[in-house]
C-alpha cells in the first residue's frame, strides 16, 4: 500500500523506535536524516516565503507566532532567521502556514473533531491546538508513529487519540502529503474509512500521474465541492491543494 522503498521504510521506522525509547534521541529526532527521509522538515529557501505568506493573509495568526514557536523547543530543528533577527523552523512555518490556509477556508475550529492522516510528529496538531480548542485530534499512522505523537503532544499538555474508529464523523479531515503517497488500494480505502466521514477536507497532494489525480478528482468531486490550489511555495514537484466542504 505504502509506495516507499523497503530501505526508507526501514530506516524511518529505526529511527521512530529510536526516538519512543531513548530521550536522548528524542531531544534531536527532527535533525535525524533517517527519519528525515521520510518527514522532511522544510529547507531554508522556503522559510522566508512560509513568513511572509503568513504575515500577508491571516494578520491575527501572525501576531502569535512566538507561540509557535514553541513547537521548536523539542528535537532540535534546523533554524531559520529572518532579516531583522526573527529565528523560527521552516518546518514549523510550513505548519503555520498550513493553519492560515485552514482557517482562511472554514474558520474557527473550535470544538472540532480534527483526523489527520500521516502525523509526522504531531506537528500540526501542536500548531492547530495551539490557536484553537478542540474536541479532540485523531492520529491516523502507523502505530508507532502514531505513539510518537501522542508523546509528543503530551509534551505540551495536548491531549490526542489513535482510535479512528471513535466517531461517526469527523469536522476536519487533513492529509499533507500521505494520502498521495500509496497506491489506489491504499488511497481508497483511506477515502472510504477517513474522508468519507468528514464535512471538509485539506489535502496536500504529490499525486502526478495525470490518469490517477484525474480518477481522483472526479471522485472526490462526487462527494464535495472542492477548490485546487498550487502548493505554495512550490518544492521539487508540481504539488497541489484541495481544499473542500462536503455536499
Amino acid at each position: 500500500m505504502w509506495l516507499a522503498s523497503n530501505d526508507t521504510q526501514s530506516r524511518y521506522e529505526m529511527a521512530v523506535n529510536e526516538a519512543l525509547t531513548d530521550d536522548n534521541k528524542f531531544k534531536t529526532f527532527k535533525s535525524d536524516s533517517n527519519y528525515n527521509c521520510i518527514v522532511g522538515m522544510s529547507e531554508q529557501w522556503q522559510a522566508p516565503l512560509f513568513y511572509k505568506f503568513i504575515e500577508e493573509n491571516n494578520k491575527t495568526i501572525f501576531d502569535k507566532l512566538d507561540l509557535f514557536k514553541n513547537n521548536d523547543s523539542i528535537g532540535s530543528p534546523e533554524i531559520w532567521v529572518s532579516e531583522n533577527g526573527y529565528s523560527m523552523s521552516p518546518n514549523t512555518l510550513r505548519y503555520v502556514k498550513t493553519l492560515v490556509d485552514i482557517e482562511n477556508a472554514f474558520g474557527s475550529l473550535k470544538g472540532f473533531v480534527i483526523a489527520e492522516l500521516g502525523i509526522g510528529y504531531g506537528g500540526l496538531s501542536f500548531i492547530i491546538n495551539t490557536n484553537n480548542k478542540l474536541k479532540d485530534y485523531v492520529l491516523c499512522d502507523l502505530p508507532k508513529v502514531e505513539e510518537l505523537g501522542k508523546k509528543y503532544l503530551s509534551s505540551f499538555k495536548f491531549s490526542s487519540t489513535n482510535d479512528r474508529n471513535k466517531y461517526d464523523k469527523f469536522d476536519l479531515f487533513v492529509s499533507e502529503f500521505c494520502l498521495s503517497e500509496f497506491n489506489d488500494e491504499g488511497i481508497y480505502n483511506f477515502y472510504n474509512d477517513l474522508i468519507l466521514k468528514s464535512d471538509r477536507i485539506y489535502l496536500t497532494m504529490n499525486l502526478h500521474d495525470e490518469i490517477r489525480k484525474e480518477t481522483f478528482l472526479n471522485k472526490i468531486k462526487e462527494d464535495f465541492d472542492i477548490t485546487i490550489l498550487d502548493e505554495y511555495p512550490k518544492t521539487h514537484w508540481p504539488n497541489y491543494i484541495i481544499i473542500g466542504n462536503k455536499k
